[in-house]
């Protein structure tokens, strides 16, 4: 087949694709009628004014859109924000655990960490009963006293281990400065090693003591000169606490001097 002169070199090309087809030319204006279409589309595009190299230039530029599809590639990226889900861990850091790195942290001065000397034995309470007496006694008789103190207290009520240990500054003004703890595991019962939660805010506590305990203690009698802070009636308790700023180690030590 014989082109014109004016017919672009793109149209050319075209005809190579052509799987059959009817080529009709006139001064005007080229019409091509394509029967195989798919070799055609695949071959070549032609559009308006697509004669000129300016043209295919373009052609060139839709290449680069395909560049712009990996961009799209970028916009994995987003999925590395989803990272930022790991922030979500502080969350887990403020539910509130109590441990980093399998260390307890504190939140409050903790005065179990000061070694302030205890007045009495540590009292014990378990299953319905304080003991030892003399622990009980001993308490009465510092509180009545006017006297600062520091007294320990453990309730340990039994069914496992659940266990919660008060540090009781008696401040000689019927108050004390109280600071407590506890601590819990899946075994029958706490051992010694068993680790502590965070100790609690420092708080102020009334001493209530029993109808009888001030005179007992005074007339030296042993019946009714005993304390507890578990709440019983006939032993006193601790009252109206309200939590205050934490207490420093010295300035507990000072009031003890």
């Amino acid at each position: 087949m014989v082109w014109p002169l004016h017919a672009s070199s793109a149209v050319r090309r075209c005809a190579l694709y052509l799987e059959a087809g009817v080529l009709v030319l006139d001064k005007r204006m080229l019409w091509v009628l394509v029967l195989g279409f798919s070799s055609l589309a695949s071959g070549c595009s032609i559009t308006t004014a697509a004669g000129d190299g300016g043209g295919t230039g373009g052609t060139g530029g839709t290449g680069g859109t395909g560049g712009t599809g990996g961009t799209g590639g970028a916009g994995g990226t987003g999925g590395t924000g989803g990272a930022g889900g790991t922030g979500g861990t502080g969350g887990a850091g403020g539910g509130g655990s109590d441990t980093e790195g399998g260390a307890v942290v504190q939140h409050h001065i903790n005065l179990y960490d000061c070694n302030l000397p205890l007045a009495c034995q540590q009292m014990f309470y378990h299953s319905g009963d304080v003991s030892p007496a003399q622990a009980t006694n001993c308490a009465a008789k510092h509180i009545v006293s006017g006297s600062p103190a520091v007294l320990s207290a453990l309730d340990s009520p039994g069914g496992g281990c659940r266990e919660t240990e008060m540090l009781i500054v008696v401040q000689g003004d019927g108050k004390a400065l109280v600071q407590s703890r506890h601590r819990t595991s899946d075994e029958f019962s706490c051992e010694p090693g068993d680790p502590w939660e965070a100790s609690s805010a420092h708080q102020i506590c009334d001493i209530v003591l029993a109808d009888r305990t001030e005179a007992a203690c005074q007339a030296d009698e042993w019946g009714d000169c005993h304390w507890t802070p578990f709440g019983w009636a006939s032993t006193g308790q601790l009252a109206s606490c309200q939590e205050v700023e934490d207490r420093t180690c010295a300035e507990v030590s000072g009031l003890l001097d």
